[in-house]
């Protein structure tokens, strides 16, 4: 029985849009076309001004016929949290993937993180991404994490949004924060992994992301809002931080002195006196080396398994107040 119900999971892919009506429809036939096919796809229209809503409403038309349930949520222009909390209200789902609607998915994404998830007994995985630049210069970026801590691991760079995939019943009580126009992925997956979260990776391309500096996006970055932004969020989590373990603290006085430098070099010097007076310094000292052992020089010499084995053991026994 149980073998069974893993295999007809239903998974929920939500996609928030705004003014996308040219890229959308790519989003929506990466997901119809998945080798995986137990799929609801939920579209959340951010209260777009082109034609987004009425070149959903083809797609959905188009494909009416086939054994495939896809939905159109609209509210108003209120931001790309809003949209992903309000699709994940609508989802079914026992699987939740947030596509961002300039994004696809390769054809088997879905069904290789769901994999993962059941094989490794956790509550979300991701993997690798492709970054498609206008130029032709693709990218792969690897988001192979460098610890077993996954807050610290959350703490060093968030995967991105479309690149993961997560239980329904791990996120409950927790969605996107509202309130923030930019950093909203590093926000929820650290405050996943604070909750404790088990995350997965996959070293396995799952993600297909499109890198255009003109188009409109549903959640603007800006280059002093956004470390302002992780400021903030830090500084909301010291508490929580503060109750765990060496390597966590240390990874959060390096980020605490590493984003005040940079508050410091755009004039918020207030701003950044409050982050450094919060770091332990000795601490944020140690995390840089020990980040510049594990990301550039055991993998210089190492294969990744065995760096990562040897990070382990230098994180257990270097990592301590």
């Amino acid at each position: 029985m149980e073998g069974k119900m893993r295999r007809d999971t239903l998974v929920s892919v939500i996609i928030p849009t705004y003014n996308r009506a040219h890229l959308v429809t790519d989003a929506l036939d990466s997901v119809y076309e998945q080798t995986y096919c137990l799929i609801e796809c939920i579209v959340v229209d951010d209260g777009s001004t082109d034609d987004t809503v009425e070149v959903v409403k083809v797609w959905k038309r188009a494909h009416s016929g086939d054994d495939f349930c896809a939905r159109l949520l609209r509210q108003e222009n209120h931001g790309a949290p809003v949209a992903r909390n309000h699709g994940m209200e609508a989802a079914r789902g026992d699987f939740l993937l947030f596509l961002d609607s300039d994004d696809v998915l390769p054809r088997n994404a879905i069904n290789t993180l769901r994999q993962t998830i059941i094989k490794e007994g956790v509550d979300a995985a991701y993997g690798d991404v492709l970054r498609v630049r206008k130029n032709g210069q693709n990218e792969r970026q690897r988001q192979r994490p460098s610890s077993s801590s996954d807050v610290v691991n959350m703490q060093k760079g968030a995967p991105t949004t479309s690149s993961a995939m997560i239980r329904q019943d791990a996120i409950q009580g927790r969605g996107w924060r509202e309130e923030l126009s930019c950093a909203q992925e590093f926000a929820f997956f650290l405050d996943l992994s604070l909750r404790g979260v088990r995350f997965a990776y996959e070293p396995t391309v799952v993600l297909k992301k499109h890198e255009d500096p003109d188009q409109d996006s549903i959640s603007g970055q800006d280059d002093v809002d956004y470390p302002l932004t992780i400021s903030q969020i830090l500084i909301d989590v010291e508490s929580e931080i503060r109750s765990l373990s060496a390597p966590e603290n240390m990874q959060y006085d390096r980020g605490l002195v590493h984003f005040a430098g940079i508050l410091h070099r755009k004039g918020h010097r207030d701003k950044a006196k409050d982050l450094f007076r919060r770091a332990h310094r000795r601490r944020a000292l140690k995390s840089a080396l020990q980040n510049w052992c594990s990301s550039v020089f055991l993998p210089a010499l190492l294969t990744p398994r065995w760096s990562a084995k040897v990070y382990n053991l230098f994180e257990k026994y270097t990592c301590r107040t």
